[in-house]
């Protein structure tokens, strides 16, 4: 049996980084080995790599670029995919470019743009959901889209949850300034009793040393 797990680089420039570059890592389950680590095509700021979902044979790959301005908090999304079984084959992989997978990443477009930070889709119904914190973290919105494809076309159902702020930290010796939450991800294969997905976000407060 064989498991595929994605690792992402990033540089601490800011609160959440900078992602630089994705790979694939292929790990052996029955000798619980890694086998080989095999580069992402695509680079910085178009990383692959942030949010996956299996459909049909393939398995489609996306990435989230900020727009070059200083107030543009949400990024456009992009897809690539690959056959699963050529997943660490860097020439297999194909972009969307408008209604057509391509070879050539540079000519890739937005399937969806200026709405997400972090890109988890998961099937959902017959088709696919995206949660996202579209102002990143800025805000308490959890936005959602819907599409009957990987690709698109994505249908916005808007804010499906307000995620609430971090208490204040009370560590000694650390200066507390503020919180703030990223990353919300919604397990759209469970259901509660009430009729709910359960869901989960990350959260980080920053500050000093005293």
């Amino acid at each position: 049996a064989r498991l595929f797990g994605s690792l992402r680089h990033a540089h601490l420039t800011h609160p959440c980084g900078t992602r630089l570059s994705c790979s694939w890592a292929l790990f052996d389950l029955t000798s619980d080995t890694l086998g080989r680590i095999t580069p992402v095509p695509g680079m910085a700021p178009r990383v692959f790599g942030s949010g996956a979902v299996y459909d049909g044979g393939y398995v489609d790959v996306y990435a989230s670029q900020r727009r070059p301005c200083a107030f543009c908090l949400a990024g456009d999304m992009y897809v690539a995919r690959v056959p699963e079984g050529q997943i660490m084959v860097p020439g297999a992989w194909r972009f969307r470019s408008g209604t057509r997978w391509v070879s050539d990443r540079f000519a890739a477009k937005p399937v969806l743009p200026a709405a997400v930070s972090n890109t988890d889709v998961q099937p959902y119904g017959n088709g696919f959901l995206l949660t996202t914190k579209t102002v990143s973290i800025i805000g308490p919105p959890v936005e959602a889209w819907w599409a009957p494809n990987p690709e698109g076309p994505w249908q916005d159902l808007g804010t499906v949850f307000d995620v609430p702020d971090p208490p204040p930290s009370s560590v000694p010796g650390f200066a507390y300034r503020e919180a703030y939450t990223y990353n919300p991800i919604v397990l759209a294969s469970t259901h509660l009793s009430d009729g709910g997905m359960l869901g989960s976000f990350a959260s980080r407060i920053s500050g000093s040393a005293d």
